[in-house]
């Protein structure tokens, strides 16, 4: 009887860990909210505007209003979202707003959010953004102000550094996929070239919270996210997956500080830290390159570093552990509680104890 007792709830966590590895969706969903009635539409024909540029611009357009696309298809670019404005579709398979038709002619991003200004991006796709006019970073969305997205996929986008976003300001990504950008370098030495397919985050807070981050590739540091020395990310619920770099940290990539509570990093490759990369500035007084996590998951990520290459969590010179609560690490880097092939979970992992 205790046997089969032990066989059961080794199963049972097993399932759980599969879940983790495979299902975003598994991790906590949460239900959308109820999308607003519009106070701007936009369309070709039959709407207030034909150009989501028109309807910002328009002294009509107040902040706190709700600009909906109408169409399924909507190729507009360089569009300055320059009042405190929601932005929102019909949903991320319904409703397409693109910087071009092609990724590989387009020019400029899709969306720029100023400083000084409170964005929601909602239920939308954004793709093909692919900006060649300084600065060349944040292919899909360059924030510098505060912006959320909800329920949205952001795909098929490039830039010097953050194919996806580029973010200077605060950014909190809900229940949204960030998947298949390129940070491909360019002429910004400033922005730091190539780095964060994904996410760059050169300065300012970045929550993603029941989202993926999935297929992203940098020329440079952080396949997934790259996070610079005045960064701050945090991960709830989220999964990064399947990222790639040539350089460090496939999955993410931390030069400044990261909360992680239930995330999942796997499948990432990399030189080295093919999962994460914690760097730190050395710098006296200041918290840098440190790592703080709670019931995450680490494992199956690759180095391609043959004789110095940490597959799951590698340190640099100057990194540091911060909070360390119940992890699983596949190699047993970064001090987990648990290592190794994940046969069966304790209760302890990811678990509420009850």
């Amino acid at each position: 009887m205790v046997e089969n007792r032990r066989q059961f709830v080794n199963r049972a966590y097993l399932l759980v860990l599969i879940l983790l590895l495979t299902a975003c969706s598994a991790l906590s969903p949460v239900a959308p909210p109820p999308t607003p009635t519009p106070d701007v539409t936009v369309c070709a024909s039959g709407c207030d505007f034909t150009t989501l540029q028109a309807a910002i611009d328009a002294e009509s357009t107040a902040s706190g209003d709700v600009i909906a696309v109408q169409e399924a298809v909507h190729t507009e670019a360089a569009i300055v979202i320059h009042k405190s404005v929601t932005i929102q579709g019909n949903g991320a398979d319904a409703t397409i707003v693109q910087a071009d038709p092609q990724p590989e002619t387009a020019t400029e991003r899709v969306f720029s959010i100023p400083d000084g200004v409170t964005v929601t991006l909602r239920a939308l796709t954004i793709r093909h953004g692919n900006p060649h006019t300084t600065p060349e970073s944040g292919g899909g969305v360059r924030n510098e102000g505060t912006l959320t997205v909800e329920n949205c996929l952001i795909t098929a986008n490039s830039g010097s550094a953050g194919g996806g976003i580029h973010n200077g300001g605060t950014l909190t990504a809900i229940n949204t996929t960030i998947s298949h950008n390129l940070a491909r370098g360019g002429a910004d030495a400033q922005y730091e070239c190539n780095t964060g397919g994904g996410i760059k985050d050169m300065e300012g807070l970045v929550t993603l919270r029941n989202s993926t981050v999935s297929d992203n590739r940098a020329e440079g540091k952080g396949g997934g996210i790259h996070v610079a020395c005045k960064g701050i990310l945090v991960l709830e619920n989220t999964v990064i997956r399947a990222n790639s770099t040539l350089d460090d940290g496939g999955g993410v990539y931390i030069d400044g500080v990261g909360y992680f509570t239930r995330a999942t990093l796997s499948a990432n490759v990399a030189k080295t830290g093919g999962g994460v990369y914690l760097s730190g500035s050395g710098e006296r007084n200041l918290i840098r390159g440190q790592l703080n996590y709670t019931a995450t998951l680490i494992a199956a990520n690759t180095a391609q570093m043959e004789k110095y290459g940490v597959a799951d969590c590698m340190f640099g010179d100057h990194a540091s552990l911060g909070a360390n609560v119940n992890n699983w690490v596949g190699d047993g880097t970064c001090s987990p509680a648990h290592t190794g092939a994940p046969t069966a979970v304790p209760r302890d992992i990811g678990a509420r104890g009850d």
